[in-house]
């Protein structure tokens, strides 16, 4: 029931924002600006990520957390949305990022991953809000999850982010 849900979820997402986390990061990249991110996912931990626009759409990201779960990859803006690609543990990952407004200090925001690991498929997903407490200072918070092949999980996660 769990996973019908988290899956009706990301599509009601999807298509309610289609303007529009690892990380819960938006899709949005500026030159010489990036962001910084905390963040407790339910029993996996602390990851620490930051985000940095190498140019007006190319952006170098980082995330460290369990060893098998820290990745470093880029991310392109398209538009309102952005693709992301690198490599996570042994593991190589590719994905979309969006996200869309929900009020004057709230985003929605998703991301979807698709890593292949020894020749096996599994995607990752993170679904969830940003809240803006200032220009610079954020709160987020939303759900994690994977599968691969008969294992799927779902986490709860919350954090902060702090844009430079």
């Amino acid at each position: 029931m769990k996973k019908i849900t988290t899956i009706l979820l990301a599509v009601i997402i999807l298509t309610v924002f289609p303007a529009a986390a690892w990380g819960l990061n938006t899709p949005a990249v500026s030159r010489n600006h990036g962001v910084v991110t905390a963040r407790f996912i339910g029993d996996l931990g602390l990851f620490l990520g930051a985000e940095y626009g190498v140019t007006s759409e190319l952006a170098l990201l980082a995330e460290l957390g369990p060893k098998e779960m820290s990745r470093i990859g880029l991310k392109y803006q398209v538009g309102r949305m952005a693709v992301t690609g690198g490599v996570t543990g042994s593991a190589v990952f590719f994905g979309l990022n969006g996200s869309g407004a929900l009020g004057d200090k709230l985003t929605g925001i998703f991301e979807v991953d698709a890593v292949m690991n020894k020749g096996n498929l599994g995607l990752l997903y993170e679904v969830g809000v940003k809240f803006d407490i200032d220009q610079k200072v954020d709160l987020r918070g939303g759900l994690f999850g994977g599968t691969s092949g008969s294992v799927t999980t779902l986490q709860f996660q919350i954090g902060a982010g702090y844009k430079f």
